[in-house]
C-alpha cells in the first residue's frame, strides 16, 4: 500500500553505508535519493521534526542545538544543563493534525538521556466508491515512541535515539523500528562553524497487509556561524530517499530583554519545494519567547496555493526555582561581586579549568560569584543551555541575572602533540563588550591549575 502524503566520523560512515547495503531488501525504494521515489515512503509524519524553531529555520538548524534538538540531533543534546521537557502541537492542512512530548534529563558526566512520543492525524477521511458516491468515512494516524543518548565527545557529542513506530490506515496497520543517529562538532575558534551530521529514520520498513513500504530516510549535513549581537546563520544539506538532495539557508536573531527574557527572530528558505510549489512555499519564519524557565516557539510554513500551517512549540526547564518574596538583604562583603566565571567549553576540561578561574580571580582581588551557588546554577542553565560558544550578549545577560560586572567565558582545546590550549574573554555585563582576553596552554591535566592562575592574571591586566 503506498501512501502520499575527525575520529568519530567513521561511527557515522559505518552507518551511512549500511543504508546503502540492504537496498535489495527493500529498505531503499527504487530510485532512492531522486525525484523518482516520490511518495514510495511509510510514515511521512517522521519527515520534518515536530518542533516550531526547526521548521521557521527551513527544516535546517542541524548544528544549532537546543531542548527541542532531541527530535532532530540527538548529539545536540550532549551537555544539556539541566532537566527538560518539550511538547509540540501543528495544524496542518485540511483537519491534520501532529502532536509531540519529550523529555530530557542530564546524567552524570555531560551524557543526557530523552525519552519521548510522537502523534500524527490525519483526521477523517471520505472513502469514496467506483462512481464517486460517498461509501463512508475511515481515519489514518502515525505514532513513534523514542529513546535517545547523547555522549559528550572533547569537542561536540554524538547521540543515538531508537524509537518504535505504528501507521494505521483504517483497519490496516503496520508496525516498524527505526533510529536516528547524530554528530555535532563545535568551532575550536571563535568565528569557525559548528559542523552536525545526522542519519534520521534509519529502519525496517512498514509491512500492511498487502507488502510493505520503506521509511523516509534522510541523510543530513550542517553548519553554524555566530556573530557577534546575537545572529546566527545556518546552512544544511539534505539527502532524503524520497527526493532530490535539496538545500536549507536560515538565520536567526535573538536578543535578551531585560534579565529574565529573550526574544528571537527566525526565517529560513528550503529548495525542496521550490520547483513544486515556488518561492512562496519555499520561505518560513517565525519567532522565539524566552521567559524565565519556559521557552515558546512558533513558526508559520506556507505551501503555496495548498495553504499554511502554524506549529508551536513549548519548552521548560523541570524544577526550576519560582519566585518567591524578596529576601531581606545582607549587609554589603568587603569585597563586591563582580566577576562571574561561566562553564568553559571543553568537556570535563572545561569545567575543572573554569573551578580554577574562579579561584585565581578571587585570590588576585576579583570579588566572584560562587560557580556552586542556587542563584548561578539556575541562570547559567536558564541563559546558556549548551556548552558551546554563547554570544556576547548571551553572557552579558548571564552577568546581569546574577550580579556581576564582568563575565568570564571560553573554550579548553586539547590536541595530543601541544596539550591544552585555554581561550578566555572578559565580557562586561552592561555593555556585552569584550573587556579583556587571553590564551594559555598546560602540558597536561596536572597543569591546568598553573594554565589557569596564569590567564586569570592576563585577563585582570589587560582590563581598561
Amino acid at each position: 500500500m503506498k501512501t502520499r502524503s575527525g575520529r568519530h566520523l567513521p561511527v557515522l560512515a559505518a552507518a551511512l553505508l549500511s543504508c546503502a547495503a540492504p537496498a535489495r531488501s527493500g529498505l531503499l525504494p527504487e530510485g532512492a535519493f531522486s525525484d523518482d521515489a516520490r511518495g514510495t515512503t511509510a510514515a511521512a509524519f517522521l519527515k520534518a521534526p515536530p518542533a516550531a524553531r526547526i521548521e521557521a529555520l527551513g527544516g535546517g538548524g542541524l548544528a544549532a542545538p537546543a531542548p527541542d534538538s532531541v527530535f532532530f540531533n540527538p548529539a545536540a543534546l550532549a551537555g544539556l544543563r539541566g532537566a527538560y521537557a518539550v511538547s509540540g502541537y501543528e495544524a496542518m492542512l485540511e483537519s491534520a493534525y501532529r502532536a509531540a512530548l519529550a523529555f530530557s534529563l542530564p546524567g552524570s558526566g555531560g551524557t543526557t538521556w530523552s525519552a519521548g512520543a510522537v502523534f500524527g492525524s490525519a483526521g477523517r477521511l471520505d472513502l469514496l466508491d467506483a462512481r464517486g458516491d460517498h461509501g463512508g468515512s475511515f481515519t489514518h494516524y502515525d505514532a513513534a515512541l523514542f529513546v535517545s543518548a547523547a555522549f559528550p565527545l572533547r569537542a561536540g557529542g554524538f547521540g543515538v535515539s531508537v524509537k518504535g513506530i505504528k501507521s494505521a490506515i483504517g483497519d490496516v496497520s503496520a508496525e516498524g523500528a527505526a533510529a536516528d543517529l547524530g554528530y555535532i562538532n563545535y568551532s575550536k575558534r571563535r568565528g569557525g562553524a559548528d559542523l552536525a551530521l545526522a542519519v534520521r529514520n534509519l529502519g525496517t520498513p512498514l509491512k500492511y497487509e498487502s507488502g510493505s513500504d520503506p521509511l523516509p530516510l534522510e541523510l543530513a549535513a550542517g553548519a553554524l556561524w555566530r556573530y557577534d549581537g546575537g545572529f546566527r546563520l545556518m546552512a544544511d544539506g539534505k539527502m532524503p530517499v524520497d527526493h532530490s538532495p535539496y538545500l536549507v539557508v536560515s538565520g536567526e536573531y535573538g536578543v535578551p530583554v531585560g534579565e529574565k527574557a529573550s526574544f528571537a527572530l527566525r526565517a529560513g528558505f528550503s529548495s525542496r519545494n521550490l520547483e513544486d510549489l515556488g518561492a512562496a512555499g519555499a520561505v518560513s519564519g517565525g519567532f522565539g519567547l524566552g521567559l524565565g524557565a519556559a521557552a515558546f516557539d512558533y513558526a508559520f510554513v506556507p505551501y503555496g496555493d495548498l495553504g499554511s500551517t502554524h506549529r508551536v512549540t513549548l519548552s521548560w526547564m523541570l524544577g526550576a526555582p519560582r519566585p518567591g518574596p524578596e529576601p531581606a538583604r545582607a549587609a554589603p562583603p568587603a569585597h563586591p561581586v563582580r566577576t562571574v566565571v561561566a562553564s568553559f567549553a571543553g568537556g570535563g576540561a572545561g569545567l575543572v579549568v573554569s573551578k580554577y578561574l574562579q579561584e585565581r580571580l578571587g585570590a588576585a582581588g576579583a570579588g566572584t560569584v560562587p560557580r556552586s551557588s542556587p542563584e548561578f546554577t539556575a541562570a547559567e542553565r536558564r541563559l546558556l543551555t549548551v556548552q558551546d560558544a554563547p554570544s556576547n550578549a548571551e553572557l552579558a545577560a548571564l552577568g546581569r541575572a546574577v550580579g556581576a560586572e564582568r563575565v568570564v567565558h571560553g573554550s579548553v582545546f586539547f590536541d595530543e602533540k601541544e596539550g591544552y590550549r585555554i581561550e578566555a574573554v572578559m565580557v562586561g555585563s552592561a555593555s556585552g563588550s569584550v573587556l579583556s582576553s587571553g590564551a594559555e596552554t598546560a602540558r597536561d591535566g596536572y597543569a591546568l591549575e598553573e594554565a589557569a592562575g596564569r590567564l586569570a592574571d592576563a585577563l585582570l591586566r589587560g582590563l581598561p
